[in-house]
């Protein structure tokens, strides 16, 4: 099975002194993006990258972004800013979701749910089409 058939996906993540590898299951249809996430600390990110080669996962794509962490409460809330802007990643239920988001003037009419990967790609049609004009 294609993971992006199944519209899942396995992250490796690499900050200084820690690596991630995060397995990301097909997201589910609701007000907000959830997906099933299941995560664990790897020692040596470049060992767990050739496993994953010799499994045959190949690395489709690659993605930079500076992540300030922050609680609001007991809610986890993550700004990252990228190439393609500055968004707010809130970590809880719909519930928490929805009021951390009040209590930063946000509502539901602005979340994004597109994923980064999508937003990459649309950023980069954007780019080239102001270029051919």
């Amino acid at each position: 099975m294609r993971l992006t058939t199944a519209r899942q996906a396995l992250r490796l993540r690499r900050e200084p002194g820690l690596a991630t590898l995060t397995y990301k299951g097909a997201p589910e249809s609701g007000p907000v993006k959830s997906r099933e996430e299941v995560e664990t600390t790897v020692a040596d990110a470049d060992a767990i990258e050739t496993v994953l080669a010799r499994l045959g996962f190949a690395e489709r794509w690659q993605f930079e972004k500076h992540r300030e962490d922050y609680r609001i409460g007991e809610t986890n809330v993550f700004v990252d800013e990228s190439a393609v802007g500055v968004f707010i990643e809130i970590e809880a239920t719909p519930d928490e979701i929805a009021a951390t988001a009040a209590k930063l003037g946000k509502t539901p009419a602005d979340y994004v749910l597109a994923s980064y990967r999508t937003l990459a790609v649309q950023h980069q049609r954007d780019g080239e089409r102001a270029t051919e004009r």
